[in-house]
């Protein structure tokens, strides 16, 4: 992340405790870093040794100092005498960046507006930002990094030539505000909305919103909706009645009262003040898209601003897409698109993306003009210059006349100039995509979206989104329910339940993932060629498959005499001799599939002694078969059980392999018994037992293609399955058993979500489409977004009604349904 430049000396001063070790007083840095995988300039980046549950940033220093990083923040247990660098030692490394962030704050004057609630902080924060940067120049969050880590980052980037901040505030439980006001201290604020969101770490709504209308309780002005009552009485009990500006659109005693009309495509808002009503209209008509717009009006009123010059940029508004997407391209190509907006910061973070997920493969960046209300383009394009320079990009288009402009600041990167999309476009097939990773970073009036729909490989309207920032949450949350030193097996067979494969692999890594799991060689032969480098145990392992697996160096899983002799007699006969490959035993301890039995212990100890020096076993493992079941006694008969035969070949090999048992329900129901190493599987995908703590990742969803009336008395579908029994509205949508929409969810079995509403399936799924009842749902109409699963929508929800479990639905999304995966 880019930081005002600064010496380590003038850090040290603003760091409390902080006890510094300088061989170089005068290092100067303008980059500071918390992940070790997204240092590009060694020489001027920060290191911040960060503590969490999944990683400990203390074990990357000698990494990063092997890469050049001479700058650190660590804590006083870590033990630097051995590094000729500048180390800050401070007891607490996360206390230390709050602190720091609280006194580099505190040297800027600049007017700050805070943000909180529940929900629409991120579009509020960059609907101001479309509105106010051609007048101000504006420090603010990066994407939603609002939480106890994420705003004191984004604060930190603050520097002299700012003059308007805007920041969003997060918390997820009791005690985390108070922090974050200490830091931000806004003069004014929006507090957006309350919703469901960590209800679980509250005792009430009520406690919950006091705990967020902390950060206002030294504010000049807080702007908010009097509809949401736990909202107006929570600021109430802090800030006296002039502070408070608030607004209903249901009557309910208020500064400011509000009426919508929805025209077609758009909203009408009018709002009633002292001096008249003030009417604007947005292109949204979604009710959270009006209550933000409707927050933003009002505090440019309360602001002073004159209101009438920003109508047309509010019926201008873009939707903010909070999400960095990627998806397949032509020519095995990887597409990132995070065509959105425009400038340093989050350039800086779509390239740091980039080279995670681009790993291997030749990385082409597609940018924009950097649309800025700074009057120095040579400095913006001079650092833009330096920043892709520093981030291994092999080829550079440039778009936009502002770069043509300053073209001769290129001159080290090998870049293609254009002076807009369209004319790029005609020049398009000139661009290679073999093996390529391309970002797609510009501001949305390029229409970057014109690029996207040309390169991706697959254009069908049905899509499978997969929310990797969801996946992190649901991998912290269970690594939060073990040991430190517990490392973790990750599933991602069956193309990680259906959600796509390397993908995911890329974020699991990233999360602290020790070890990956796949069914077949395939699979984790897919995951080596993208770049994944953490173990792989492969659970089905086939004789054809042996050479792949130790060429590939997977990890296969041993079940019986016979795969352990042939397999040993595989890595014997290599043509590159290899020796102690590692082998996983699999044990039967009462499921009866795949494994050892218990009487056969004796004979596979000696069995073991016989593929010496070729095999060495990694670790021994079973599989529990009812561990959700309340009662708990087969489980605990399976564990004593496997006890018992991992101590009989740990004693016979002279050594201790890794020893696992626990898949995802025993996490959460027997964590007693998580000994070095748990299995996650479907509860990282959010579903098992504990979804108030979980977050969706995949949504199924496709549009509705054409809505018609079925009579009275008609019959839709094949085989006139469903006779209409009063004239229905039906709605025909381009997803059938072919994409994986189970044939028994037809006839009324299932209902999928249209704004909102559920609307039942009409008649036999298809094989390339189906037929919902949209009668009852307002305004609905050709292009509308169809849910068939998703947050509010469950896959067990579907699963249920055809006596199946999730992961029949979820695996069962079909490979011609696209992926795209995002990132908040």
């Amino acid at each position: 992340m880019i930081i005002p430049e600064q010496s380590i000396t003038d850090i040290c001063r603003e760091i409390p405790e902080a006890q510094p070790v300088l061989y170089d007083k005068q290092m100067r840095l303008s980059q500071l870093a918390f992940d070790s995988r997204l240092v590009y300039n060694p020489v001027q980046t920060l290191f911040i040794a960060l503590r969490g549950a999944a990683r400990d940033g203390h074990d990357y220093v000698f990494e990063l100092y092997e890469k050049g990083v001479r700058n650190f923040i660590v804590e006083e247990s870590f033990d630097h005498t051995r590094f000729n660098a500048n180390f800050v030692v401070v007891p607490h490394t996360l206390k230390a960046l709050q602190h720091w962030a609280k006194n580099h704050r505190a040297k800027y004057h600049l007017p700050v507006i805070g943000i909180t609630g529940s929900n629409g902080k991120t579009v509020v924060k960059e609907w101001l930002y479309q509105l106010l940067h051609k007048r101000e120049k504006i420090a603010r969050s990066p994407r939603s990094y609002n939480s106890q880590i994420g705003l004191p980052l984004s604060v930190l980037q603050i520097s002299s030539s700012h003059t308007l901040g805007i920041f969003e505030a997060g918390i997820s439980q009791k005690g985390e505000m108070q922090k974050l006001f200490e830091i931000l201290q806004p003069q004014y604020g929006i507090f957006t909305n309350i919703g469901d969101a960590h209800n679980a770490n509250f005792q009430s709504v009520d406690e919950k919103c006091k705990e967020k209308a902390k950060l206002f309780q030294k504010s000049e002005k807080v702007i908010f909706s009097a509809d949401y009552l736990p909202v107006k009485h929570a600021l109430e009990n802090i800030l006296p009645p002039h502070k408070l500006v608030s607004w209903s659109v249901n009557k309910n005693v208020c500064k400011y009262k509000v009426e919508t009309v929805v025209r077609e495509e758009k909203s009408e808002i009018g709002i009633y003040t002292s001096f008249g009503k003030q009417v604007f209209t947005i292109p949204f008509v979604d009710k959270g898209s009006v209550e933000n717009a409707i927050h933003i009006f009002i505090l440019l009123m309360e602001l002073g601003c004159n209101v009438k010059e920003f109508v047309q940029d509010f019926e201008n508004l873009q939707p903010v897409s909070m999400r960095l997407s990627m998806s397949e391209g032509k020519n095995n190509s990887l597409i990132i698109n995070d065509a959105y907006n425009s400038d340093l910061e989050s350039l800086e973070n779509a390239l740091e993306y980039l080279a995670v997920q681009g790993k291997f493969r030749k990385k082409i960046a597609v940018i924009s003009d950097i649309i800025s209300s700074e009057k120095d383009k040579e400095q913006i394009y001079k650092e833009l210059a330096h920043l892709v320079n520093t981030k291994n990009i092999a080829e550079l288009i440039a778009i936009g006349p502002d770069l043509m402009h300053h073209q001769t600041l290129f001159k080290e990167l090998n870049t293609r100039f254009y002076p807009d999309t369209d004319t790029f476009i005609h020049d398009i097939v000139h661009l290679d995509l073999s093996n390529t990773a391309v970002l797609l970073k510009g501001a949305r009036k390029f229409k970057f979206e014109k690029i996207s729909k040309i390169i991706e490989a697959k254009q069908h309207t049905t899509v499978l989104n997969i929310d990797l920032s969801a996946l992190a949450h649901n991998y912290k949350f269970f690594k939060s329910k073990l040991r430190k030193n517990t490392k973790v097996m990750a599933m991602v067979k069956a193309m990680s339940y259906g959600s796509g494969h390397h993908e995911l692999a890329f974020t699991l890594e990233q999360c602290g993932a020790d070890y990956f799991g796949v069914a077949y060689a395939d699979e984790g032969i897919a995951l080596r060629k993208a770049g994944v480098t953490k173990p792989v145990m492969v659970m089905n392992p086939e004789k054809s498959s042996y050479s792949d697996i130790i060429k590939y160096r997977l990890e296969p899983e041993i079940y019986d005499f016979d795969s352990l002799k042939s397999f040993c007699k595989a890595v014997e006969s290599f043509f590159d001799p290899v020796e102690n490959f590692p082998v996983h035993i699999k044990l039967d301890t009462g499921m009866h599939r795949l494994g050892f039995l218990p009487e056969e212990i004796e004979q596979l100890s000696e069995a073991l002694q016989e593929t010496r020096p070729y095999l060495k076993v990694q670790s021994v493992f079973s599989h529990l078969a009812d561990a959700d079941n309340p009662d708990k006694q087969f489980t605990l008969r399976q564990i004593a059980l496997y006890e018992q035969m991992y101590d009989m070949l740990s004693k016979a090999l002279g050594y201790n392999p890794v020893k696992h048992i626990l898949n995802t329900a025993g996490v959460l129901y027997h964590s007693k018994y998580q000994f070095d190493m748990v299995r996650l599987g479907i509860g990282l995908y959010g579903i098992g037992g504990q979804e108030k703590n979980l977050q969706n990742v995949a949504t199924f969803k496709t549009k509705i293609s054409q809505i018609k009336t079925a009579k009275k008395g008609e019959y839709v579908g094949y085989s006139c399955a469903e006779k209409m029994i009063k004239d229905t509205l039906v709605a025909i949508i381009p997803a059938g058993y072919a994409d994986g929409i189970d044939r028994r969810l037809g006839n009324g079995n299932a209902a999928f979500l249209v704004n909102g509403k559920l609307a039942p399936t009409i008649g036999n799924i298809c094989m390339d489409m189906c037929m919902i009842d949209v009668s009852g749902i307002k305004n609905v109409k050709s292009g509308d977004e169809v849910i068939i699963f998703g947050k509010d929508l469950s896959p067990k929800m579907l699963a249920d009604r055809i006596g199946t479990i999730p992961y029949e639905i979820l695996t069962g999304v079909s490979h011609r349904v696209k992926r795209t995966f995002f990132k908040e």
